[in-house]
């Protein structure tokens, strides 16, 4: 029994020795772990300190309930306070009084809500300057730690500031701008109606000058009263060449000149051209000819009309300013695709040639280069500058290579469609004998009583016998009681103008035979015909008008061909 005993003392002893062996390694254990707690504590006490020291940004750091704060080193490097002299009062003090009331509403609204909550002051640094400060507030999970984070956002708001007074700047330029772009288009609508209005003043007078010549060439006068006629008409049709050039930089320059796009023979629109200027270069002694690569098509897509105008200019100028020697025009492909062939236009000369600094100005309008050979030769300087405008307007360009005393090549290109398709035969003309207008009747719509005369004598050179009104309803009236063939109609007329009268008499021919009706006008802007054919006439002649071009309108429209005349 007493072996029993002990033996079971023993083991008891055994086990309490076990227990307390494993307890004592338990301890052991979490001794260790608060070691390392309190050590990972210290670390991140450490950071955070130097976090708090380092830091660009304002850091303030309040722990809840007991409202102990820490500022951290920012707070004195930026705004001149130390630490231990701030406080959350504090803070408030110092921020701007009209801020104030913000960054309340920014403390209220963290309260209320988790997460972060952001709002921008101005604070008031030691030294009495303003610094702009965006805060950011934010509570922890538990409630108890509540950071304030500022970062000065002064030089941001610095140049803000600069960048609206720049857009107020550019919008105040802007709407400047626009003011003088619709004072400029205004202006332009003004010239544009000036030059119109110009020109109709200008044409009605000069329709008698170029008119009245014409006759008096046709009666019977000596060789000193000829030649005087021959300088009058020579100097009208030069004064006329002056005005269309004004009216046609008018129209480019505001836009309103009208394009064409037809199927043309391009070597018969240059051939045209140079047989125009031939007898002006055979009287200068100059040799005037003409290139054509092989390589181009017969017939392109495209204006054949303005190409002339901008071809007659170059070589017109060639042979003006040319004194001896000769004339060039070339004519090549520079590009092709299937949708595009872009040609290549040179003018060359010997002429007097052009100096360097000259070379673009004489592209702009007004621009005479040599002042004493353009007084010599004439010119209104705004040959090049119209050149220049139809060649851009229709997508291609211009320039010019030349030297003083060593002649010049003026080169444009422009870009034209393939031939569409196979042009048709023309049909034939038509053949007139000298009679053939004689007895056609024709009623003259005219107010202007110097033009009634010239106009008349014209038509009665022509055998046709003339009935006169002037004014379109004066027309009405006359055609209700007479037969008429064709009637000439001007356009600007008091009590009702040609347009309107047009109209009435076209209503008035519902089911019987339409009369010709031709436009006799000086207004010469672009869409005047347009008017005309819109308004009902068959035709357009501007004024000043030529015996001859009257001649050819009238057969077009009421001739007699010789094969039917008795």
């Amino acid at each position: 029994m007493p072996g029993f005993v002990l033996e079971f003392t023993v083991g008891i002893l055994l086990v309490a020795v076990v227990l307390l062996v494993l307890q004592f390694g338990r301890i052991r254990r979490l001794r260790q772990a608060l070691v390392a707690a309190e050590a990972d504590r210290s670390h991140e006490a450490h950071l955070a300190a130097e976090l708090l020291r380092s830091s660009t940004d304002l850091i303030c750091v309040t722990t809840l309930p007991d409202g102990k704060t820490r500022f951290n080193a920012c707070w004195e490097s930026l705004l001149g306070y130390r630490p231990e002299e701030l406080s959350p009062e504090r803070i408030e003090e110092i921020v701007h009084a009209d801020d104030r009331e913000p960054l309340r509403e920014a403390r209220r609204m963290l309260e209320s809500c988790d997460g972060a909550v952001g709002v921008e002051s101005r604070v008031i640094a030691r030294d009495g300057t303003l610094r702009w400060i965006a805060w950011n507030w934010t509570r922890s999970p538990s409630g108890d730690l509540l950071c304030q984070v500022g970062r000065d956002i002064t030089d941001i708001k610095h140049w803000q500031g600069e960048l609206e007074e720049s857009t107020q700047e550019l919008r105040q330029r802007n709407e400047d701008l626009a003011d003088a772009l619709r004072s400029a288009r205004q202006a332009t609508k003004l010239k544009s109606e000036f030059v119109a209005n110009t020109s109709h003043e200008i044409r009605t007078p000069m329709n008698a000058v170029v008119g009245m010549t014409e006759l008096l060439l046709t009666t019977p006068l000596n060789e000193e009263q000829r030649e005087y006629a021959e300088m009058l008409r020579d100097s009208a049709k030069s004064l006329l060449s002056i005005l269309n050039d004004l009216l046609e930089f008018s129209r480019l320059e505001a836009r309103s000149a009208s394009f064409e796009t037809e199927q043309f023979d391009i070597r018969e629109a240059v051939s045209a051209v140079i047989h125009l200027l031939y007898p002006r270069a055979m009287a200068s002694n100059l040799t005037l000819s003409c290139f054509v690569s092989p390589d181009l098509p017969e017939m392109l897509v495209g204006d054949a009309r303005r190409l002339r105008q901008v071809l007659l200019n170059l070589v017109s100028n060639a042979v003006k300013f040319t004194d001896s020697g000769k004339v060039v025009a070339r004519v090549g492909i520079v590009g092709e695709t299937k949708e595009r062939i872009v040609v290549r236009f040179e003018v060359e000369d010997s002429g007097i040639g052009i100096a360097p600094e000259d070379r673009e100005r004489i592209f702009e309008p007004f621009i005479q280069v040599e002042g004493s050979a353009t007084r010599k030769r004439g010119g209104t300087g705004l040959g090049l500058a119209i050149c220049r405008q139809i060649v851009e307007s229709l997508g291609g360009s211009i320039g010019v290579i030349s030297k003083p005393d060593s002649g010049s090549v003026f080169w444009f290109t422009m870009p034209f469609g393939p031939q569409e398709k196979r042009v048709a035969e023309p049909e034939k003309e038509l053949e007139f004998s000298a009679d053939a207008l004689v007895g056609v009747r024709i009623l003259l719509v005219e107010d202007n009583a110097i033009n009634q005369h010239l106009t008349r004598r014209l038509l009665e050179k022509e055998g046709c016998v003339v009935g006169i009104a002037a004014s379109g309803r004066l027309a009405l009236e006359v055609l209700k009681q007479e037969p008429f063939d064709l009637v000439l109609m001007d356009v600007q007329m008091p009590d009702m103008d040609g347009l309107t009268a047009t109209i009435e008499i076209r209503k008035s021919e519902a089911g019987t035979r339409r009369i010709p009706i031709v436009a006799l006008t000086a207004n010469a802007m672009d869409g005047d015909r347009e008017q005309c054919f819109t308004a009902g006439m068959d035709d357009y002649l501007s004024k000043p008008v030529s015996r001859e071009s009257l001649r050819r309108c009238l057969l077009r429209w009421a001739g007699r061909p010789a094969s039917v005349q008795t």
